[in-house]
C-alpha cells in the first residue's frame, strides 16, 4: 500500500509539470528522528494555489480533466491507517513538497 502512495505521488508530480518546463526535478529525502521517520517528496513544478491546496485530499475533488479525485484522499487514508501523517505544502511557482511521517513500530497493535 505504501508503494501505491509513492507511485501516486510521482504520477501526480509528472502530470503537474508543464510540458514546456525544461528542468523537471523530483527529489526524495528521508530522515530518522526520535519518534519515527519522515520522507519528503519535493518537485520544482508549478506549485498549487492556496484555494486548491485547501481542497486537496477531499474525496472526489480534482483539477484534472479526467481525474477521479480519489488518489490523494486514498494516499492520506493509507498513511493514516499506518498511524502516519500526510502533509502537502506548496506555493504557486515554487513547487510542492509532500511530507509523510511514520512512528517507529512499537509492537503494541
Amino acid at each position: 500500500m505504501i508503494k501505491q502512495v509513492v507511485l501516486n505521488i510521482f504520477h501526480n508530480a509528472m502530470e503537474a509539470f508543464p510540458s514546456a518546463q525544461p528542468d523537471k526535478c523530483f527529489t526524495i529525502r528521508g530522515r530518522a528522528h526520535n519518534n519515527g521517520y519522515t520522507v519528503l517528496f519535493s518537485d520544482n513544478g508549478p506549485g498549487i494555489a492556496k484555494e486548491v491546496l485547501d481542497q486537496i485530499g477531499k474525496p472526489y475533488f480534482t483539477t484534472k480533466a479526467n481525474g477521479t479525485g480519489i488518489g490523494l484522499s486514498l494516499c492520506q487514508k493509507i498513511i493514516n491507517d499506518h498511524d502516519g501523517r500526510f502533509v502537502i505544502e506548496s506555493e504557486p511557482g515554487q513547487g510542492t513538497t509532500i511530507l509523510i511521517e511514520f512512528p517507529y513500530e512499537t509492537g503494541e497493535r
